[in-house]
């Protein structure tokens, strides 16, 4: 996770997008890095019987969701 700041206002980058800092957009960044990770390896079966990419691509779609609602756009 990247952090930048637009004049005073402090903002968190995630895949070349910008977010307000806030904790709960925070933690979809921290979220969505995790599912990334898993989806770059191979899919594997977890104890509980899970297939580790089904469970990562929930996850990285419900943090992209987060982060859509919240992205910042500026002008250069």
């Amino acid at each position: 996770m990247q952090t930048r700041y637009f004049g005073e206002v402090k903002a968190l980058g995630f895949d070349g997008k910008w977010y307000p800092d806030e904790e709960a957009l925070e933690d979809a960044i921290v979220q969505a890095e995790w599912a990334k990770g898993i989806l770059a390896g191979p899919d594997t079966v977890w104890p509980n019987g899970r297939h580790s990419h089904e469970a990562a691509s929930a996850v990285l779609d419900e943090s992209l969701d987060t982060l859509c609602a919240r992205e910042f756009f500026f002008a250069h």
